[in-house]
């Protein structure tokens, strides 16, 4: 792991990075944030905010 990244919401996470950092490149980032919202819903981000975990494969 090389970093942790906090952000109120995978919405402004997604603003600083490609898709292709963050999922399959055959989806699309709103795709990506209706399937995260299955899980983690807007009030939940709101309440927690969200991490982006930053790995360095060795």
């Amino acid at each position: 792991m090389v970093g942790l990244l906090r952000y109120d919401s995978f919405a402004d996470l997604f603003e600083d990075f490609d898709i292709s950092i963050l999922a399959d490149s055959s989806m699309t980032k709103q795709e990506l944030l209706e399937v995260l919202g299955e899980f983690y819903s807007e009030e939940k981000q709101a309440e927690f905010g969200v991490i982006g975990i930053r790995i360095k494969l060795i």
